[in-house]
């Protein structure tokens, strides 16, 4: 019975760190940069890396007014784990049919924008959009 809660004790702490994903040392890289329509920054965009490969989560940002984004991985993680993405620009609006699409599917549905992020020089990526 001792040994039971001995061994409890001591395994108790690992799970929940293995479960809440404490202790995990997740390596990600800060990843900014700037998108523009016509020229002109574009703000309230969500900048979507999405893993080339898969098996990673998305790393996400949100442009601000001067159209400037940093990605994050987890609220406990900002930027994104080296390798390769493809990459979404994205910005919605509400209708009566639900959420709607606003930028042209050439930049979200059928991106062709690529980025590769690296632990070394930098993870900047700027996005130059054109409207249709």
């Amino acid at each position: 019975m001792l040994l039971r809660q001995t061994v409890f004790a001591l395994l108790a702490p690992l799970t929940l760190m293995v479960v809440c994903g404490c202790g995990g040392g997740i390596q990600t890289e800060p990843v900014t940069g700037v998108v523009t329509m016509d020229g002109k920054p574009l703000p309230g965009v969500r900048v979507i890396f999405s893993p080339a490969e898969g098996g990673r989560a998305n790393s996400v940002g949100t442009t601000d007014s001067e159209g400037a984004y940093s990605l994050v991985y987890t609220r406990k993680n900002a930027g994104a784990i080296t390798g390769r993405y493809k990459v979404l620009v994205s910005k919605t609006k509400m209708t009566d049919e639900g959420e709607k699409e606003t930028l042209p599917r050439k930049y979200n549905q059928e991106t062709t924008f690529e980025a590769e992020v690296t632990s070394t020089g930098s993870n900047k990526f700027d996005y130059h959009l054109e409207s249709e």
